[in-house]
């Protein structure tokens, strides 16, 4: 087995210069890499890349191909909501941390899928407590059941489909926990149906038909 030249290695590349600097060096059939001298860890690679990846993915680096674990763990945080925003064409894997704990996906709209079980028009992937008397909905909150908690009367807004593309066929429910009257508005698309909550404990649901119409159910007018 043969030891590569591991001095732009260890100790001075981090994230992707790490991996530049590892790639340019993987050539032979078999190569010893310690890359942290703390740990000193060698590793074997015969045909495939095996060794820490802590310290690569800390640093956060695009990888083609696959990653297969063929021994041991792998495990995934666990974390009230996705930390960060997924970007355009990305999506986000993560573990929500009430019990049970469920694998969660979230799409590059922001909206969060319960890997557990088929989402359907019952099916709710958490709720969104709002105590002030003007709120706005967003594109998270697909799926979701919406606590109005206020004592006075609210006003829940909907984007326009412009401003958060809302997926076409989202389903949001909304229940009216405290005393004041809950009243959904749209900016400047099109909400069909009677908008206003019956009172406390009732609810509204709001369902987006089409880029530009909504619909509430269970509402009156006044």
């Amino acid at each position: 087995m043969s030891t590569v030249d591991n001095t732009n290695i260890v100790g001075t590349k981090t994230g992707p210069q790490l991996v530049t600097e590892i790639q340019t060096q993987i050539g032979n059939a078999n190569t010893e890499l310690d890359l942290r001298p703390e740990s000193a860890q060698n590793e074997s690679i015969t045909g495939s890349w095996t060794f820490s990846l802590e310290v690569i993915f800390s640093q956060g680096v695009d990888i083609t191909g696959s990653i297969a674990v063929t021994t041991g763990d792998m495990a995934m945080e666990e974390q009230a909501d996705h930390v960060t925003t997924p970007s355009a064409g990305i999506g986000i894997f993560w573990v929500r941390d009430d019990a049970p704990c469920k694998p969660m996906f979230t799409d590059d709209t922001g909206i969060d899928h319960d890997l557990t079980e088929a989402e359907g028009p019952t099916k709710y992937i958490g709720q969104v407590l709002f105590t002030g008397t003007a709120e706005d909905i967003i594109a998270s909150h697909a799926g979701k059941m919406i606590d109005m908690a206020n004592a006075s009367p609210n006003v829940l807004t909907i984007p326009s489909n412009a401003a958060i593309p809302i997926p076409v066929d989202t389903r949001i429910d909304i229940c009216q926990s405290g005393a004041g009257l809950t009243t959904v508005a749209i900016t400047d698309d099109t909400l069909l149906g009677n908008p206003v909550s019956r009172g406390q404990y009732h609810g509204l649901s709001l369902w987006k038909k089409s880029a530009t119409v909504w619909i509430v159910f269970g509402g009156t007018t006044a």
